[in-house]
């Protein structure tokens, strides 16, 4: 009578959860079927085997977002561009187009965030901008990251900054524009190699 128990709960909760893979995948083949990679701009893509990114793109990005970080005493804006193929985009065009970074913020857990001061980075503008370029590569997201802040310290991705959305084209402009990463990767290795020599 036991065994006839347990042998009954025991198909039972194989039942449900055979149904609770089937429900998992006919969800996760919905939500690919909604994105067409051919549509985003890039200069390619990659499939992915991850549930959460189906697709990373080559010189290009999924969507972007800007969201508002809460610090201890003030808030600022991150310029967050979705399913890179490198969580370094940002602070590669950063190093193409204006050299070495000045400091770095390490994060535990991942690269560390490139910081870049008094530069500018519109030509219609004389203004000059602190610029910190980070991203992250987990399993639920990957993404390059900028925040930007003009020379009396005003955050530049709040919604009522006058240059926001020059500067979210600027830098959405760069990333499909990419060169090659050489030069920035040697930077960075070069970089990690002195840390070493000097612990």
């Amino acid at each position: 009578m036991f065994s006839e128990k347990f042998q009954i709960l025991r198909s039972a909760k194989f039942i449900l959860l055979i149904l609770f893979f089937s429900a998992f995948q006919q969800m996760n083949a919905q939500k690919a079927e909604t994105e067409d990679p051919t549509k985003v701009k890039s200069k390619g893509f990659q499939k992915t085997a991850n549930p959460y990114i189906h697709y990373v793109y080559i010189n290009g990005f999924k969507n972007y977002t800007v969201e508002k970080l809460e610090g201890k005493e003030t808030g600022f804006h991150e310029l967050r561009f979705h399913h890179v193929v490198s969580a370094m985009y940002t602070r590669q065009l950063m190093f193409d187009n204006f050299g070495k970074w000045q400091n770095e913020i390490e994060i535990l857990g991942t690269e560390p965030m490139l910081v870049w001061r008094d530069i500018k980075l519109l030509k219609n503008s004389k203004e000059t901008f602190t610029v910190f370029a980070g991203g992250i590569s987990e399993w639920k997201e990957k993404y390059a990251s900028i925040s930007v802040f003009d020379s009396k310290r005003n955050d530049c991705l709040a919604e009522n900054h006058p240059l926001r959305k020059q500067l979210i084209q600027f830098f959405s402009e760069k990333i499909w524009n990419l060169a090659d990463a050489k030069a920035f990767e040697k930077a960075f290795h070069e970089r990690n190699s002195k840390d070493l020599k000097n612990k």
